[in-house]
């Protein structure tokens, strides 16, 4: 469904090229890297009750077993008490707990 979308708006944004380049350059990360895991949620967790569009994110991020949802959207909070092991967590927050020096 989040592929879907962003394919949604980059067509809308006369895109497509550049679309298409992402896609292949996703399919390059997942075989060469293994850092990029597909994931096809088949149960709803419905977590974000303030912003249920953003439920598929975490859908997602909690079937992959992921251990963050990089974001500084606050209606991503909820899953910080939820008993999941995914976490919200702000890009400065990642970097500084994982890009040390």
């Amino acid at each position: 469904a989040i592929l879907h979308e962003y394919a949604e708006v980059h067509e809308r944004l006369n895109r497509s090229e550049r679309w298409r380049k992402l896609v292949l350059l996703m399919d390059l990360c997942e075989l060469v890297e293994g850092n990029v895991v597909r994931v096809n949620p088949h149960y709803q967790f419905h977590v974000l009750p303030n912003d249920p569009d953003d439920n598929k994110f975490t859908d997602c991020a909690i079937t992959a077993g992921a251990d963050y949802v990089i974001t500084e959207d606050s209606h991503f909070q909820p899953l910080a008490g939820a008993g999941y092991r995914t976490q919200p967590i702000s890009p400065a927050e990642f970097i500084a707990r994982h890009l040390r020096d």
